[in-house]
């Protein structure tokens, strides 16, 4: 491509690679377990489940490596630019209104994380436009990752897109595909990580199943696909998440796949997660945003056992903080925690 321009010797030709089995490769392995849980909007509010962050992180160290604030905790500029939004917990506790109260909380927050040795990689994602325009090979676009990353005291970025047929142009995912080969480059050199939110079970998404093994072989070794199919206890296909994780293991390398569970603790709602609360109040309603992830201890147990047996070493876990229903009385449940500190324990 005439357009092709050399950013620290990281710029990939345009095209992606449709699934295949990528099992046989043997990249360096991860090493210990992790388990990173997202956070709402990167502050964390109490209320939930009565604890503030640093509490939270106190109570529940054993079972927790990570955080994911989510979402929309960065953005970049139609120039190439990555920012901070100011949404979310960062070493500057940057805002664009600069709000003193904010920033100190988003700073507390960033603290909090990082002194209790955790990893924080906020989420984030690009525009169509964006990707069309491959506006980051602009000289300094993939730089300025880096310096955003540095600046802010983040382990990692977080790539949210899901964009899907008909409203994705055809070419959307071969962009894409450039650019996670280059941006993931670009952070590795860094000793920082990428990130990428994907579906196995979606068929033309753009972090779908068509176009998963075409990404990990792009990237690095130690870049992770954080795979949203996992949610629901059930599962979406015949043999359940089990069967699923045996597909996943075949789109990518082991160390790359981290299956995600979907939680809001919120008993007597058995993990519903309704994102219109307190505004919806009709639950079954789906335009409420209600979804029963239906996890219990004996699923939750099996779940991770398979993780185990099909060799990945990250499990993450989607906490969504929102106001609870009247009467019901929220937390985490304790078997979740402790299922979790064990895969850790004997990572």
């Amino acid at each position: 491509m005439s357009r092709l321009l050399l950013h620290l010797g990281l710029v990939w030709v345009l095209g992606v690679v449709e699934c295949t089995d990528a099992s046989a490769q043997n990249p360096e392995p991860l090493g210990n377990r992790k388990v990173t849980w997202f956070t709402s909007g990167g502050a964390w509010p109490v209320g939930t489940d009565g604890l503030n962050l640093s509490q939270w992180v106190a109570t529940h160290r054993n079972a927790i490596t990570g955080t994911m604030p989510c979402c929309g905790c960065w953005n970049v500029l139609a120039n190439g630019t990555f920012m901070n939004s100011g949404r979310c917990a960062s070493a500057t506790g940057y805002t664009p209104n600069g709000d003193p109260n904010r920033t100190a909380t988003l700073i507390a927050d960033w603290r909090a994380v990082t002194d209790a040795g955790l990893t924080i990689e906020p989420t984030g994602g690009f525009t169509t436009e964006f990707l069309r325009s491959e506006a980051w090979m602009i000289p300094g676009s993939l730089g300025s990752a880096v310096e955003l990353l540095r600046r802010e005291g983040w382990d990692g970025l977080c790539i949210d897109n899901e964009d899907y047929p008909p409203t994705m142009p055809p070419d959307l995912p071969a962009h894409f595909a450039n650019l996670l080969g280059n941006l993931s480059r670009a952070v590795a050199a860094a000793n920082k990580t990428l990130v990428v939110d994907v579906t196995s079970t979606w068929t033309d998404d753009i972090g779908g199943a068509k176009y998963l093994a075409g990404y990990a072989a792009r990237t690095p070794s130690h870049t992770r696909y954080m795979d949203m199919a996992e949610y629901f206890a059930a599962g979406h296909i015949s043999g359940g998440n089990a069967a699923q994780m045996k597909l996943l293991g075949k789109m990518m390398p082991a160390a790359m796949a981290v299956p995600a569970i979907g939680l809001t603790e919120m008993p007597g709602y058995a993990n519903a997660s309704c994102g219109g609360w307190p505004q919806c109040t009709n639950f079954s309603n789906p335009r409420c945003g209600c979804l029963d992830y239906g996890w219990n201890q004996s699923s939750f147990a099996a779940f991770v056992r398979n993780v185990e047996a099909v060799g990945f070493t990250e499990i993450d876990v989607y906490r969504q903080d929102l106001s609870p229903p009247p009467g019901t009385t929220p937390s985490i449940p304790s078997w979740l925690i402790d299922e979790l500190a064990g895969f850790l324990s004997r990572g």
